[in-house]
């Protein structure tokens, strides 16, 4: 049987929230016919073929060499036909040691490390490193434009592929593609399709919301999902929040996700007496109840205030069910949306000016100009090619 190793830091098989796009890649390597080995500091749910290997945040630490002698042993043992790595840490070492094998190595990057705000050398190691390294990769897939354009100028790889994936609740599908028998006898190529969700369970969810949380049905309602962490910047929501609730109380915030703030948040929710229109719910509420996604059919605007790499797929979702968006400008949210859905990071007047405007005008509803673009069976097709060709 074919072999495929996946490698990335850490990767939780039961939150598909959290690595929604590699679960995407071995589920259609599995369609695909090849038996996945994984590689990860931690797996949080059991895989049968899971292999761990420690890798450090810091490059030079002596873990690594470690984790590079590991790889290297494996990659010559078990005679994998696709590896495939994704984020820095793990490209470097994985490219090191697959440098004499010579398998086909794809390699998949959120954001490249260069393009963050910090020490222009730090910018110009990663820089280098990346250009290095790109000799020994065979396809790199990228998410934004950006990466994508300097990567194709820049850099050496055999191929670059532009990939924007969404991961909605999905049905597996299978289905023959034309195109892609040039090259397989048989090939079934997974389809994702967006959920769809009734007016029965439409109201059933809602009604969980309003039950638990006295909602009302003039209440507007923006929706956050992301982890609660600092990048996220959560604190800009609820600052906007205080000015919003003064002119509209019906106004209110609705944040799915856990993380090490939630306690900080709580504590400013409390301090300035958002308790009655902002609400926090843990992933365990969502898993119970209904799924986190759910919660993006029931909003009225979906909201992003994240000052680094931006999650686009509950972007693309609520796109999908044509919700107002406001997101910051960073850019994988500026490939995608028009000016008047974006605001700068740190412009909390501007945030507050549109939540006020998307209140005032009672928008719930937008149309996006290219939202076909983007639709989950395209990537997965483009997927394919990459991993068949």
């Amino acid at each position: 049987m074919k072999k495929a190793l996946f490698i990335k830091n850490t990767f939780k098989a039961d939150d598909s929230n959290y690595n929604r796009n590699e679960q995407i890649y071995i589920n259609i390597l599995k369609e695909l016919g090849y038996k996945i080995h994984i590689i990860s500091n931690d797996l949080v749910n059991s895989y049968t073929d899971y292999i761990k290997v420690e890798f450090s945040r810091n490059l030079f630490s002596l873990k690594n060499l470690k984790a590079y002698k590991k790889l290297k042993y494996l990659i010559n043992k078990n005679n994998y036909e696709i590896i495939q790595c994704s984020n820095f840490i793990t490209g470097v070492l994985t490219r090191l040691a697959n440098k004499k094998q010579n398998k086909k190595l794809i390699y998949s990057i959120d954001s490249f490390a260069f393009f963050r705000k910090q020490f222009f050398i730090k910018k110009i190691f990663y820089y280098l490193t990346e250009k290095y390294l790109s000799k020994y990769t065979d396809t790199i897939i990228v998410g934004n434009k950006e990466d994508y354009v300097i990567s194709k100028s820049k850099f050496h790889a055999k191929h670059v592929k532009l990939i924007k994936i969404l991961n909605k609740e999905y049905k597996k599908k299978t289905k023959e593609s034309n195109t892609l028998q040039e090259n397989t006898k048989e090939l079934n190529i997974i389809k994702s399709t967006p959920k769809v969700i009734n007016f029965k369970e439409y109201n059933i969810v809602k009604n969980i919301i309003k039950e638990e949380y006295g909602f009302k049905d003039d209440d507007y309602i923006f929706l956050n999902i992301s982890n609660l962490c600092s990048k996220e910047n959560h604190i800009m929501q609820l600052e906007a929040m205080i000015d919003v609730i003064k002119k509209y109380p019906q106004a209110k915030l609705l944040i799915i996700g856990d993380g090490k703030q939630r306690e900080y948040l709580d504590n400013i929710i409390l301090k300035y007496g958002l308790n009655k229109n902002v609400i926090i719910l843990d992933d365990n509420f969502c898993n119970n109840n209904v799924n986190k996604l759910d919660y993006i059919d029931i909003c009225d605007c979906y909201l992003s205030t994240t000052t680094k790499k931006g999650d686009i797929s509950n972007i693309i979702i609520a796109m999908e069910e044509r919700k107002p968006i406001l997101a910051s400008n960073i850019k994988e949210y500026r490939d995608i949306l028009k000016n008047k859905n974006v605001f700068e990071v740190k412009d909390i007047k501007t945030l507050k000016y549109k939540m006020i405007k998307n209140i005032e005008k009672s928008i719930k509803f937008e149309k996006y100009y290219n939202i076909e673009k983007y639709k989950i069976e395209k990537e997965i097709e483009k997927i394919c090619k990459i991993y068949i060709n």
